[in-house]
């Protein structure tokens, strides 16, 4: 996904698991789907999943129609779920939930900012739950 691996946050110094003392994957290293798709097969692993982002920088974002190009490059592998940040306006992130499950065909909804906790993260919620996700 060229606009996450274009972020700063994705440079090896500042990337958060090596900052904490995990190794980067080769296929994050090499920014290899093929190396990835390997990797999980090695694994005995049928699906992965891409959470969708928006958040503010220096943290990044990964558009969701870029989430779905890549889970349509690669169908039987990857489950998508869709990017909303609670602090844009409440309209917006109701039409992209209803966006990313409808005709994008995520199986989820990944909220930022993650202490939302109020009146928006209610409705966030309750409007993924009416696009037929539990």
């Amino acid at each position: 996904m060229p606009t996450w691996v274009g972020k700063a946050n994705f440079a090896k110094k500042i990337f958060y698991p090596v900052r904490i003392g995990f190794e980067r994957p080769p296929s994050a290293e090499a920014r290899s789907i093929d190396l990835l798709l390997r990797k999980m097969d090695e694994a005995e692993i049928e699906y992965g999943v891409i959470m969708g982002r928006q958040s503010i920088e220096p943290l990044g974002a990964i558009p969701n129609d870029e989430i779905a190009a890549c889970i349509a490059a690669h169908p039987n592998r990857f489950l998508g779920w869709a990017g909303v940040d609670l602090s844009q306006p409440m309209e917006k992130c109701l039409a992209e939930i209803g966006h990313g499950i409808k005709q994008l065909g995520f199986k989820g909804v990944s909220i930022e900012p993650t202490i939302a906790l109020d009146e928006s993260f209610a409705r966030a919620v309750e409007r993924t739950a009416q696009e037929g996700v539990e």
